[in-house]
């Protein structure tokens, strides 16, 4: 419960993308003390809560979108959680389709498996 009540998680995702709302709503139920914010990648705030993040999660697509959002992600010194997200001419080896409530389940569990200051594994 310390180390949650410490811990910075940020969630990246677009405005007008549900995934982070769910996200979110799933992390809070399952992780209740944890400091959490979701953040649109552009929104003025942005580059100061990704510099001081513990933890980014969001979309694959965040992170290569090549703009100035995606170099904020990658330049901030907080492990990712990245999840597979559509993207045109992208495709996920090994993977098949990704259901989006699959993603949200197993990154929750990335996310409990990093608190609890564990390795990341995933199935």
């Amino acid at each position: 419960v310390e180390r949650l009540s410490v811990l910075r998680v940020v969630i990246v995702a677009g405005a007008d993308e549900p995934v982070g709302h769910t996200l979110l709503e799933e992390l809070r139920q399952e992780l209740p003390g944890l400091d959490l914010q979701l953040l649109n990648a552009t929104a003025p705030e942005a580059p100061d809560a990704l510099a001081a993040a513990d933890l980014i999660v969001g979309p694959f697509s965040a992170a290569v979108g090549g703009d100035e959002a995606a170099w904020m992600i990658a330049s901030s010194p907080a492990p990712k959680l990245l999840f597979p997200s559509p993207a045109e001419g992208w495709y996920w080896i090994g993977t098949g389709k990704w259901r989006t409530r699959d993603a949200i389940r197993l990154t929750v569990r990335a996310v409990k498996q990093f608190a609890a200051g564990e390795g990341i594994k995933t199935k």
